[in-house]
């Protein structure tokens, strides 16, 4: 997965927060000011960190597990029928 060109923090980035928090016993505020992220976010990735090890701390996909609304798929077929008959 290619990291967003505008994203604060790199898996390297991610690597090097928790190990400040970890190893060097920085404090959250202290990092987050550093590493310029939120104190949440401090948070999130120490905890992936413990619980996942450096997996923990790559890119992820946002897209949903499940989408219990989403269109079926008969009306998505008519939906694109009728758009190429225009």
């Amino acid at each position: 997965m290619n990291t967003h060109k505008n994203a604060r923090l790199t898996p390297h980035g991610r690597a090097l927060l928790a190990a400040r928090v970890i190893d060097e016993g920085l404090r959250p505020r202290e990092v987050a000011q550093a590493q310029g992220v939120s104190v949440r976010t401090v948070y999130k990735w120490v905890r992936r960190f413990r619980q996942e090890g450096h997996t923990g701390l790559q890119d992820r996909m946002s897209r949903p597990a499940r989408s219990p609304f989403a269109t079926d798929a008969t009306t998505v077929d008519q939906i694109i029928e009728r758009r190429q008959q225009r």
